[in-house]
């Protein structure tokens, strides 16, 4: 073949080649539009009539919930600063119609800008009940303010029934439920839960986990639980701040949190675990086990688990009437730990490495910057550069880089 054919062959091969690219292109387009085909919904309607359909004249929130629940794919409703209340009494567990708001497929609630939206059941039901399938990535909260929930079963906040949910710089307060789970509740086999950036404060149970109840695999981190409550009184049951008790292969994990000011009348003022996990960079102090002093409950701090614990500060926690108890249980301790008292029911954190001292220097629970509440360092506090470098988080709860030599705790000063 002369010259000339053989350019026109190598013509018509780069012309096929681009037509195929080509469609190949608009293939894979058309696939990640179609596999990302949510809806946005936008309620304009502050109230919770009977749900008779979402429009541009008239949505509630129940609406935009029910309309993203009939339509397939991860659908986002936007909510713009208000407070979105639910008045409408349950008539049964799983009518979208009433109650608590059932959410049934992936979906992303958030609100767009400064501050957040608030949804408040008004203490007819709890405020969502999570339903979807454990296959689906997530079902989303982003800035959005939970609270007023009730319930005379689990999750009084927020319960996940199944699937996987996320909270994002969100609050949960002010929830109350008879059994578990005051402010969130997650049962097995739920997937996945996790809070970033997040505050669950204020809320309470009957039997564990005044503000989450986990059954899951849970990740929280940069994330305040503070002044939850439990009031069974039982010395296995409580979590004031955080129980957790899960199979073998889900696992708690913690970095950069506070937990402080939780109370139980049982064991674990601030966690209580029935299973394994790894807290990283915890502020975990001020919290109460044992609040009747009847001697039923151990571990103001944490208590119970197969628990990796480092570059944490577990201190000022008591159970009874003012007796110390950081924690109770044995734990393996990696990093750098401060405690205030390590011999009360208490092992696994020798000293040293660990560092125990009986003024920590803690501040209150303030408005240090970023989107949660924290406890800074004082100065002098024996926590100030000695974490363990090669295991602490690279940042604190409010996100600034720790130094060369880190600070022990969620708060790098």
């Amino acid at each position: 073949m002369g010259p000339h054919g053989s350019r026109e062959g190598k013509l018509r091969s780069m012309r096929a080649l681009t037509l195929s690219l080509a469609i190949a292109g608009a293939l894979a387009l058309f696939a990640g539009q179609a596999a990302a085909a949510g809806k946005t919904y936008v309620p304009n309607r502050t109230g919770d009539h009977a749900p008779n359909g979402c429009t541009h004249a008239d949505c509630t929130l129940r609406e935009a919930v029910i309309a993203a629940n009939a339509h397939s794919g991860r659908d986002t409703i936007l909510l713009p600063r208000k407070t979105y209340g639910l008045t409408i009494p349950r008539a049964s567990e799983d009518d979208p119609n009433s109650g608590d708001l059932d959410v049934t497929d992936p979906l992303v609630i958030k609100h767009k800008g400064k501050g957040r939206a608030v949804i408040d059941a008004n203490h007819i039901d709890r405020v969502l009940h999570v339903v979807t399938s454990d296959s689906d990535r997530y079902t989303d909260l982003v800035k959005v303010v939970v609270r007023g929930g009730r319930t005379t079963l689990w999750g009084g906040g927020i319960m996940v029934g199944n699937g996987i949910v996320g909270l994002t710089k969100s609050v949960v307060t002010d929830n109350r439920a008879a059994y578990e789970g005051g402010g969130i509740f997650a049962a097995f086999p739920a997937g996945e839960l996790e809070l970033v950036a997040s505050t669950v404060k204020g809320n309470r149970a009957g039997y564990d986990g005044g503000g989450v109840a986990s059954h899951v695999e849970t990740k929280i981190r940069a994330s305040t639980i503070s002044g939850n409550t439990v009031t069974y009184n039982n010395p296995y049951a409580g979590g004031g701040g955080i129980f957790f008790s899960a199979a073998a292969d889900a696992h708690l994990r913690m970095s950069n949190d506070t937990i402080a000011n939780n109370r139980v009348r049982g064991t674990g003022g601030g966690v209580l675990v029935y299973g394994s996990g790894r807290l990283n960079n915890l502020t975990v102090a001020r919290n109460v086990a044992d609040t009747d002093n009847d001697g039923t409950g151990l571990g103001g701090g944490i208590a119970g688990g197969m628990l990796e614990v480092g570059n944490s500060i577990l201190a000022l926690n008591r159970y009874g009437n003012g007796n110390s108890s950081d924690c109770s249980g044995t734990y393996d301790s990696f990093g750098r730990n401060l405690l205030t008292n390590n011999s009360v029911g208490c092992a696994g954190f020798p000293d040293p490495p660990n560092i125990v001292t009986g003024d920590p220097r803690l501040g209150g629970l303030a408005d240090n910057g970023g989107p949660t509440v924290t406890i800074a360092l004082r100065r002098h506090s024996p926590a100030i550069n000695h974490a363990l470098k090669s295991s602490a988080e690279k940042r604190d709860q409010r996100g600034h880089t720790r130094g060369e030599h880190p600070d022990i705790g969620s708060f790098e000063r």
